[in-house]
């Protein structure tokens, strides 16, 4: 893969950056607040590490700004929705934001523009004198050079947070070791990657085909698993066989992989982006953001809890509204086997752990699955039957009277 060459007096704001940057923004946003609903907590620490920063704004996109700007903004938009949650359920207790964020970029001139172009942002959370602290590291080096020494800094100062964002030039410029690395060492992280298979596109010959591998083998993927690529002879069927590849493949450093082709103006696009994340609630929150934009990124497969991939091209899930309707029936049958395949009773967090590794349904439509599915009850601790939210502590399991509503042969 040819690496970019920025004038950063001159940046423009790519199409697929843009559909990247809602995700990323909204999702920052969320996730904070998520991470701050306990009414006792009284500190939040986050590190938030973008390892190809870039010069902080989109001199010929209107000034837009990059990802280490959007950090700083949805950080203080976020930690004045907390403030106003807390005042409005009547919660005294303060909680102090200790936040870090750390930039590299090997480009000596984006750095002194970041500098430049992030230095308002935080003169305003200082003299806003509020229980925001945000500490600012950048960094003009290689990522895979200052990665460790942002890891001993994280690690000595506890934090278990951290968010990390890598948009390479080129697959060399990470490692799937460091990726393994980042995923394995801190408690509760979750990375953003993004990268670019242009050949899996423009392919019309073995040449090209022989381009796909070898840019998929720079990701480590072993050249016995890319036998499915020959297989795929229309652009459709190569974009699902790519997204089953990344997420089989991604499995093995985090349990909960989004792996997507970039989806707009119109067609399938050169860009993925990808999505690691250790636990269950992240995927349900990210899937919930990826659901605004409907349209901006497609996955070809399975709809439901149990296959994320099919033997077949799939099915195209835009995450618009006909999208949701069209997996709707699919995700009670699909919770109704998943049940026969656990003695016909799980929790509630049993279950959305295992569903979650698959799916990249909405919350909601899940939670429509399990309360409206006529073939389950969901029972509470105290021997109640739940008719509406939901509990982790919850058990569902399957009625002893069945209304039929699937084939008994499901339950085999």
């Amino acid at each position: 893969m040819v690496k970019k060459s920025y004038n950063w007096d001159y940046v423009r704001l790519d199409k697929h950056t843009e559909c990247k940057h809602k995700i990323l923004r909204d999702y920052i946003h969320d996730y904070i607040v998520i991470r701050c609903r306990n009414p006792l907590q009284t500190r939040f620490k986050l590190a938030f590490i973008d390892g190809f920063c870039g010069g902080g704004r989109y001199s010929s996109s209107n000034n837009a700004p990059g990802s280490p700007l959007i950090f700083v903004e949805e950080l203080r938009r976020a930690y004045e929705a907390v403030k106003l949650i807390r005042i409005n359920q009547g919660i005294g207790q303060k909680i102090c934001f200790e936040c870090w964020l750390f930039c590299v970029d090997s480009d000596r001139k984006a750095v002194a523009l970041l500098k430049k172009h992030i230095a308002p942002l935080l003169a305003e959370i200082r003299a806003a004198n509020t229980d925001l602290d945000l500490k600012l590291h950048i960094y003009h080096d290689f990522f895979e050079n200052k990665y460790p020494v942002i890891k001993e800094i994280i690690q000595k100062q506890g934090i278990n947070s951290v968010l990390c964002n890598l948009d390479p030039c080129s697959y060399t410029d990470i490692s799937t070791v460091t990726l393994s690395d980042i995923m394995c060492s801190f408690k509760s992280v979750e990375i953003f990657y993004t990268f670019m298979l242009g050949a899996a596109l423009r392919y019309k010959d073995k040449t090209d085909m022989q381009d796909i591998k070898k840019l998929l083998m720079s990701l480590d993927i072993p050249v016995r698993e890319l036998s499915s690529l020959e297989r795929a002879e229309t652009v459709k069927a190569r974009v699902s066989a790519i997204e089953n590849l990344l997420w089989n493949f991604f499995q093995r450093y985090a349990p909960y992989v989004s792996a997507l082709s970039m989806h707009y103006e119109g067609g399938y696009q050169n860009y993925w982006l990808l999505h690691f994340a250790k636990y269950h609630e992240a995927r349900s929150a990210y899937n919930n953001v990826l659901h605004r934009y409907a349209n901006g990124q497609i996955h070809i497969g399975g709809i439901g809890l149990l296959a994320y991939h099919t033997k077949n091209d799939g099915i195209s899930y835009l995450f618009g509204s006909e999208d949701r309707e069209k997996a709707g029936e699919v995700l009670q049958r699909d919770a109704y086997n998943l049940l026969c395949k656990n003695n016909e009773a799980m929790e509630i967090s049993q279950f959305l752990q295992s569903a979650y590794r698959n799916s990249l349904n909405h919350s909601e439509d899940i939670k429509a699955a399990l309360i409206e599915n006529p073939e389950i009850e969901i029972i509470t601790t105290q021997g109640g039957e739940r008719r509406k939210q939901l509990k982790k502590d919850d058990i569902i399991r399957l009625k002893p009277q069945k209304s039929f509503f699937f084939l008994p042969s499901s339950r085999k």
